[in-house]
């Protein structure tokens, strides 16, 4: 009696540990550093189509939004290049309203590679590249860019996904907010935060 006891609870300990270990942490998105600026970017490609969108959201320390945009790519080759946009116009933006310390995240791990390496720089998206790394160079006192899986960035999917079908514009700043169908997804990052 005593010994299936024993191994009762030795079955049961064995199953309660392959439970834990398929638990899957919970990612969210998290503020940025007291004194840094976060933006997030998010392109969004369409072969069929050959065009694209991309969407960008600039955060504060407290999760207030400095500003959104978001834009179409009438004519874009691959998703590279769509992610490579946001982050030239997250830059521009970042720039024009005097942030000097950025740090970027994305959901698109090939771009993150391709910034802070050399591995693509005779690829067809090298110009862009160069481009990314030389207004970092210049016009930044601080810079990161980071990968983020999509519940992180979901936001800047939005706005991707609304910039591809932007019709009358090219392009659509919100400067201090996002546009009424993002007002939902910020706010629940704050809350999964706070949580």
């Amino acid at each position: 009696m005593l010994q299936t006891r024993r191994l009762a609870l030795e079955f049961q300990d064995y199953f309660s540990k392959q439970e834990k270990k398929k638990a899957v942490e919970v990612v969210v998105w998290k503020l940025p550093c007291t004194d840094m600026i976060k933006i997030n970017i998010d392109g969004s490609f369409f072969k069929a189509a050959g065009h694209g969108g991309w969407g960008v959201v600039a955060r504060d320390a407290d999760g207030d939004v400095c500003f959104s945009a978001a834009g179409k790519l009438n004519h874009a080759q691959n998703a590279l290049q769509t992610e490579a946009e946001a982050c030239i116009k997250a830059l521009g933006f970042a720039r024009e309203y005097g942030m000097q310390r950025v740090q970027i995240e994305i959901d698109a791990q090939m771009l993150v590679k391709a910034i802070s390496s050399a591995d693509l720089d005779l690829s067809p998206n090298d110009v862009m590249l160069r481009e990314i790394k030389v207004q970092v160079f210049l016009h930044f006192n601080s810079f990161s860019m980071s990968y983020c899986p999509r519940t992180c960035n979901k936001v800047a999917h939005a706005l991707a996904s609304f910039g591809a079908k932007v019709v009358v514009e090219s392009q659509v700043v919100w400067p201090g907010r996002v546009p009424t169908s993002a007002r939902d997804l910020v706010a629940n990052d704050l809350v999964a935060h706070v949580a």
